[in-house]
């Protein structure tokens, strides 16, 4: 586990992710994606209202904790289509020095830091800051925080 990331991207998020839209379920894609007609109608409010806060186009990006991660600390990666998103978990992986956790054949987000189902509904980037500041302390990110 590299504490080092760990500590830069929790005290990103608690910045608010500046620079993105922050959304658990978006993997990393452009946000004229998320809010476009393939995109999750449920998603949309969430990245909207980002987009006044933060002043952002839909060329920025929309991103979860594996998009925010490569984001920070590889913001020269690709972008995927969302059925290619093992790419993007595995390198933020990589990024982080995380084991990937199987899930099994019904849902494989990589790491249980990644899964938008422990997050609580609606997760702010300063939610999830809290859950990456667990894990970096050794404990499972999400319970305490749900």
């Amino acid at each position: 586990m590299n504490r080092k990331r760990l500590a830069a991207l929790a005290e990103w998020l608690e910045q608010g992710a500046p620079g993105i839209a922050f959304n658990m379920f978006c993997v990393r894609e452009p946000i004229a994606q998320v809010l476009g007609p393939g995109g999750d109608p449920l998603d949309a409010e969430m990245v909207r209202r980002q987009i006044a806060e933060k002043s952002l186009t839909h060329s920025d990006l929309c991103c979860g904790l594996e998009g925010a991660t490569v984001q920070v600390f590889d913001p020269g990666f690709p972008l995927y289509a969302p059925e290619h998103s093992f790419l993007v978990q595995d390198h933020a992986l990589a990024l982080l020095d995380l084991p990937r956790i199987d899930k099994g054949p019904q849902w494989d987000c990589a790491h249980d830091l990644f899964d938008p189902t422990h997050a609580p509904e609606n997760c702010r980037p300063e939610t999830a800051a809290q859950a990456v500041w667990r894990l970096y302390s050794g404990a499972d990110p999400w319970p305490a925080i749900v």
